[in-house]
């Protein structure tokens, strides 16, 4: 297939992963937390696809690729951040903590990991082969279970869960954060190279939609049963959360192989208006995951159902906004600098 093409089953699986996470942080907007779950699942989705979409890495050295893939996340990253320092994080920034805020890893951890994962993704451009995939997985296995045993808090809610949150919605890191880091950091590294793996191997992937679904249906029934069953009794099952997490990689990754096997059949060409929907919330996922957390922190004084539809609908208004202003901004950067070679 061309490298270039422009996947349509890679907007679905991202529009998803939108929702998904949206929807896992309505913990503070439900009548029950519980029914804000599988932040996992679109996290994994999250980096599942840029692992794809990153390779083949094209030619022109690490700078030129490094620099167009930061450029493009760290204008919407920093506006957002900026703009969170004067709602939501009043009293966050300091002298001291500048460049943890809007260098690296920035008050979105999800950014900094990104930014980590691109270095390693490019010094580990040479692992295309089976072999090669089985030692760096195994590898990441064996140090996901050495420190789940050894040092992660289970029982916590959740055990990638690295700060807490005070009344003046300020993250505190509590004793477990380095491991929680590392156990989150593993997880998702690993949906990256997964979303590579598939790609190189996009071509052996077999017309086979209904297996894939339901392997991944069944991923979903398990990670959200672990959550109800640790929601109603927190003691055994907290001890168990490596069960959800092993459900998030099938379920992703089962998802991927259905949305591909699909894609062979151009079912998703064959509806073209809702397809166009799905693009267009495609294009916003990074908006969308910079902006969310500020809507939501207001929409806590609104009454349920009408906090949930606030929260969705300024997210999305403020994601187009922050998404064109800094497509203006990347192109007037751009512009600039080849005018000045």
């Amino acid at each position: 297939m061309e490298s270039r093409k422009r996947y349509a089953y890679i907007d679905v699986l991202k529009m998803l992963g939108v929702l998904i996470v949206l929807n896992s942080h309505f913990d503070t907007l439900y009548p029950i937390s519980y029914l804000a779950v599988g932040g996992a699942i679109g996290n994994g989705l999250f980096f599942i696809t840029s692992g794809f979409l990153c390779w083949p890495i094209k030619s022109g050295g690490f700078p030129w690729w490094f620099g167009r893939k930061v450029l493009r996340i760290y204008i919407p990253t920093l506006i957002a951040a900026a703009v969170s320092l004067f709602t939501t994080r009043k009293g966050l920034l300091t002298p001291g903590n500048a460049f943890f805020i809007f260098v690296w890893p920035t008050v979105f951890w999800f950014i900094g990991a990104i930014i980590l994962f691109y270095i390693i993704y490019y010094l580990l451009r040479n692992v295309t082969t089976d072999r090669q995939f089985g030692i760096m997985f195994g590898v990441l296995a064996i140090a996901y279970v050495a420190i789940y045993i050894g040092l992660v808090d289970t029982s916590v809610w959740s055990v990638e869960a690295y700060f807490a949150v005070d009344e003046n919605g300020l993250g505190i890191l509590p004793v477990n954060s380095v491991p929680a880091i590392c156990v989150k950091l593993i997880y998702s590294f690993v949906m990256m190279m997964a979303g590579k793996y598939l790609r190189i191997h996009m071509d052996s992937v077999k017309y086979h939609p209904c297996k894939y679904f339901i392997i991944a249906v069944a991923g979903v029934i398990c990670n959200y049963g672990m959550k109800f069953f640790m929601f109603l009794r927190p003691n055994p099952f907290m001890h168990f959360q490596f069960i959800p997490q092993i459900a998030a990689v099938v379920t992703v990754i089962s998802m991927m192989q259905w949305g591909l096997s699909l894609e062979k059949k151009n079912v998703f060409e064959r509806h073209g208006k809702t397809l166009s929907i799905v693009n267009w919330v495609s294009a916003l996922s990074l908006e969308y995951y910079v902006v969310q957390g500020i809507f939501i922190s207001y929409a806590k004084e609104i009454i349920f159902p009408l906090n949930i539809i606030f929260a969705c609908i300024a997210t999305t208004v403020c994601s187009w906004t922050l998404h064109k202003l800094s497509n203006i901004i990347e192109r007037s950067l751009i512009h600039h600098c080849e005018r000045e070679k």
